[in-house]
């Protein structure tokens, strides 16, 4: 009986040191199996199929790199001096950022046609590369029939803020001189008057006016080239439009 009893008990331990076996095995064949973590495409392949490859080895060869296409991430920079402006205008409340907290960005392909589908900036960069000069930031993008790929050239447009009241003339109004920017306007006894401006962003083929404008006054919009300052100008009404409440940029 205690010989039929050792037996059984060594058969059992058998049986469990199999099973752990198997599972050992199982586990190792798992790892045959290389899922990515994200969806994406496949560059060239650096190892050939039916090579050993050890894991954990520092020293093995990079199976290939997977990169994320939708959506895609697309990163710029901009001037530490537009920062600070940016800075200075959202806590003076001249600008007002979006209720959601989010700010748009629109692509750009190097020929200056535009990506159809926007995507939103989702980080910008605490501190100021001293190299460049530039803040760094990045857009998230849907990218779902993969026209963006990595390392392409794309310029952007961020979108969102606004500016309440906002002066606005057509890009073609404003000019540059030996003393800066400026503008042609009409005084009550219509001469033109050159005025030095400061512009901020364009919106919409329209600059947007920071300072040296008033609400109200006559701006030169054609003809700039036959214009002589402080000479009587013969005007010609342009037809009148509601001027929005707001520009954004």
């Amino acid at each position: 009986m205690d010989n039929a009893i050792s037996s059984f008990e060594q058969s059992k331990a058998n049986i469990e040191a199999a099973q752990a076996e198997v599972q050992s095995r199982q586990i190792d064949l798992d790892y045959t199996t290389v899922k990515a973590p994200i969806t994406g495409i496949t560059s060239k392949e650096s190892v050939s199929e039916g090579s050993l490859i050890v894991a954990g080895d520092p020293s093995a060869s990079l199976l290939t790199q997977i990169t994320q296409l939708a959506p895609i991430f697309v990163n710029f920079a901009y001037p530490d001096a537009e920062a600070e402006r940016l800075r200075r205008e959202l806590s003076e409340g001249s600008l007002v950022p979006p209720s959601s907290g989010k700010l748009s960005v629109e692509v750009y392909f190097g020929d200056g046609s535009a990506y159809p589908t926007a995507g939103e900036v989702d980080f910008t960069d605490s501190l100021i590369d001293r190299g460049t000069g530039t803040v760094s930031a990045r857009g998230v993008v849907p990218n779902p029939e993969q026209k963006l790929l990595p390392g392409q050239f794309v310029r952007v447009q961020v979108m969102g803020l606004t500016r309440p009241n906002a002066i606005t003339v057509p890009e073609r109004a404003v000019a540059q001189g030996p003393r800066g920017t400026f503008v042609y306007v009409v005084d009550e006894q219509s001469v033109a008057r050159m005025r030095q401006v400061t512009t901020g962003d364009t919106v919409g083929g329209r600059w947007v006016i920071l300072a040296g404008v008033s609400d109200g006054e006559r701006v030169i919009v054609d003809g700039l080239a036959k214009v002589r300052p402080d000479s009587p100008v013969q005007v010609e009404e342009a037809k009148a439009v509601t001027p929005a409440s707001t520009a954004q940029e």
